[in-house]
């Protein structure tokens, strides 16, 4: 799967580039998910690539954080329309309430294992 997601998104996980240039990358891949083209293509890459967007919505960068929130529409998209089968049953149906609350937490927020880590089911 690493091989299919797109520079933009990579480039845009990495917390030591700059928050400003994270942001133009996110905004790049917004852009290129707003086509017809760039949303097919997504289909293989962005639904099993929900944990590092859950990590990019807990990200310290406010900037950051608002770049990456247009993206979950583009996932919501993918998923209404019926274009990724292979999510089902893989999110456990508390995860997003489970990921606010580790958030909202003292000791969420202080944890150095990224949100979405912390969420991730273990494969057995």
């Amino acid at each position: 799967m690493a091989h299919e997601i797109p520079l933009h998104f990579r480039a845009a996980l990495n917390p030591r580039e700059l928050p400003a240039v994270r942001v133009q990358r996110l905004w790049a891949l917004h852009a290129e998910l707003s086509t017809a083209v760039g949303l097919a293509q997504a289909a293989a890459w962005l639904p099993p690539a929900w944990p590092h967007l859950l990590q990019l919505l807990a990200d310290p960068a406010p900037e950051v954080r608002a770049a990456a929130v247009p993206l979950l529409g583009h996932l919501g998209a993918m998923l209404a329309g019926g274009r990724e089968p292979r999510l089902a049953g893989r999110l456990p149906p508390s995860a997003l309430l489970d990921w606010t609350l580790a958030l909202l937490s003292p000791a969420g927020a202080a944890a150095n294992t990224p949100a979405a880590q912390r969420l991730t089911p273990e494969i057995k």
